[in-house]
């Protein structure tokens, strides 16, 4: 099944539907509506305390003055990292991969800026599309705002974590170099400039100049090969990186033949649809797999870091 907001967010960012506990290891607290930690270990990262050893933090700065960007590694025994591996898993439609396997997740605390772009795009997004408009329908099943995988390319090597969510000894900071499609996305989130820049190093794109999100993560898999890495530890295995996203769909726009140089939606549309089977062009067949387009940078945010191995891959 296709993750969407729903299953997994409310549609207020970093809020979850359920109960939750805090992840940081050993840490029993349960958060408080619209939280992600509970307000010691919130209050940790803030002051960037030393005092906790089971704590295991990334802070990039972003390229607006003074804000940064958290990464949170979880532990693989906490409640979001087995639900979340359970989606990934099931999620994964497209036999392209080896003895597939998650190696680290991370939380995406975005900064204080970005979040409240993405917010404010996403509120007007949905006071636009009142109850006569509701994109939730049987078939395509879209939902407003939804959790959608994206690829991209990486030039530093992907995080590995250990049992409790520690970063391994041997595994390094991410880069922080705008230029690498991961890092770029997290730190500054989506830039129009990098649309059409790809670890494929192809251009053609099938529902235009936007950015792509997929419901499938073996669907943006195919958008990241050629960005795989040695698994440090294993040199059986390859390493690769995927970001969750929250993603203001709105309205999507059902597209059925190929439009490379769409820039928008049409008029009354917020995104673009283009489902299995639809969008056939000459030298290129239909789609195998659904894919979304958005065209605005504020309608969208990386909220999960996701490391994963394999032994071989069928995408070159």
């Amino acid at each position: 099944m296709a993750i969407s907001s729903s299953s997994c967010y409310s549609l207020v960012l970093n809020t979850e539907t359920k109960t939750l506990l805090c992840p940081v290891p050993g840490c029993k607290t349960r958060l408080t509506s619209g939280t992600r930690l509970c307000d010691e270990h919130s209050v940790a990262i803030l002051q960037e305390r030393k005092d906790l050893p089971n704590l295991s933090i990334i802070r990039l700065p972003t390229s607006n003055t003074n804000e940064f960007v958290t990464l949170f590694p979880l532990s693989k025994s906490s409640e979001r990292y087995t639900s979340l591996v359970t989606s990934i898993m099931n999620d994964w439609k497209k036999q392209n991969v080896t003895d597939l396997k998650i190696e680290t997740i991370a939380e995406i605390h975005p900064s204080p800026s970005q979040t409240k772009t993405f917010n404010e795009y996403k509120t007007m997004i949905l006071n636009t599309r009142n109850d006569d408009d509701d994109v939730k329908d049987n078939v395509y099943n879209h939902n407003k705002v939804m959790a959608l995988y994206h690829g991209t390319h990486q030039h530093c090597d992907p995080l590995l974590t250990t049992e409790n969510g520690q970063l391994q000894s041997n595994s390094q900071v991410l880069c922080g170099n705008s230029n690498c499609g991961v890092c770029g996305v997290i730190l500054n989130g989506f830039d129009p400039n990098k649309i059409g820049q790809n670890a494929r190093g192809e251009t053609f794109q099938r529902l235009g100049k936007g950015f792509y999100f997929a419901p499938h993560p073996s669907k943006a898999h195919y958008y990241s090969r050629g960005a795989q890495k040695c698994h440090s530890n294993d040199p059986t295995r390859k390493t690769q990186v995927l970001l969750r996203c929250l993603v203001a769909v709105g309205k999507p726009y059902h597209e059925n033949v190929v439009q490379p140089k769409k820039t928008a939606p049409p008029e009354g549309y917020d995104s673009v649809y283009g489902a299995i089977g639809t969008c056939k062009s000459r030298g290129h067949g239909p789609l195998n797999w659904p894919e979304y387009a958005v065209y605005d940078p504020r309608a969208a945010i990386a909220v999960d870091y996701i490391v994963y191995s394999y032994t071989s891959t069928s995408e070159f």
